[in-house]
């Protein structure tokens, strides 16, 4: 019976916790992010939860209307408690972060949780490059963190 209770606890855990996003951005485009390539990042506690997802969206992205549709990341940084503001980076085009298969970045770019926001996101969001591999880093003020490989 406590196994059971614990794997229940566990499902409902995972599965509340990947819809949290779900909530704040319901665009068409959203509709083809392919799950098995998001990366998540879990911070804080009790009314200050909050999830970013570095997410990938499989050839319904467009730099502008009417061009091409791509490939693309972006990250959403999504509050556990609904009154919280939510946060969107700009989108990371498979065009700007790859030529001939390799990472053409130089230095690091931050997309969400920059110094100038307000209200700043409480998760940091970093693009760059390591060993030709376009990386996203997530962070919290408590300096922990989590590595995402960005993967076209």
């Amino acid at each position: 019976m406590r196994l059971y209770l614990l794997l229940f606890t566990m499902i409902y855990s995972a599965s509340s916790m990947a819809g949290t996003c779900d909530l704040f951005f319901k665009e068409d485009l959203y509709k083809k992010i392919v799950d098995t390539k998001t990366c998540r990042f879990e911070s804080g506690s009790g009314n200050s939860k909050f999830l970013a997802e570095v997410i990938f969206i499989k050839d319904n992205c467009q730099q502008m209307e009417g061009s091409k549709k791509e490939s693309c990341y972006m990250i959403r940084v999504c509050p556990y408690d609904v009154s919280k503001p939510h946060f969107q980076s700009q989108t990371i085009y498979q065009s700007q972060l790859e030529e001939s298969g390799k990472c053409k970045l130089q230095g690091v770019d931050t997309l969400v949780g920059s110094k100038f926001e307000d209200p700043r996101s409480p998760i940091k969001g970093e693009l760059s490059c390591d060993k030709n591999q376009a990386i996203i880093e997530l962070s919290n003020v408590a300096k922990k963190s989590k590595r995402c490989e960005l993967k076209f």
